[in-house]
């Protein structure tokens, strides 16, 4: 008689996201790349940093971790954390304004899907 094998994922607590995999031999793969939509995305925020940047308590600050994510991007081999930490920071810095932090959740969105 053999026995049953559990190949699968418990999670307790917190937030999850990004590739998972359960089972014999499994594989989750996520990859991060600089597509034209997120291009499309940075511009747009940037383009939105500049016209919101009086209300901003700090719009420097959001260039700067802007400008980070652009340069993250487009690195051969991406830090997931990193670039994630970034987004955060991000989203932070622009919460006070509405079209910039829906701008912020579709970049972060688009680059870390939710399945």
């Amino acid at each position: 008689m053999s026995e049953s094998v559990n190949h699968g994922i418990s999670i307790s607590g917190g937030n999850v996201s990004g590739p998972m995999a359960a089972g014999n031999q499994p594989q989750a793969i996520q990859n991060i790349t600089q597509t034209a939509a997120a291009n499309d995305l940075l511009a747009r925020i940037d383009a939105l940093l500049t016209q919101h940047e009086t209300t901003l308590d700090d719009p420097a600050a959001a260039r700067a971790e802007l400008d980070r994510i652009g340069t993250e991007l487009a690195l051969p081999t991406l830090d997931q954390n990193t670039l994630s930490s970034r987004l955060t920071r991000l989203a932070q810095h622009v919460a006070s304004v509405a079209t910039l932090a829906e701008a912020v959740a579709a970049l972060t969105a688009l680059l870390f899907p939710v399945s």
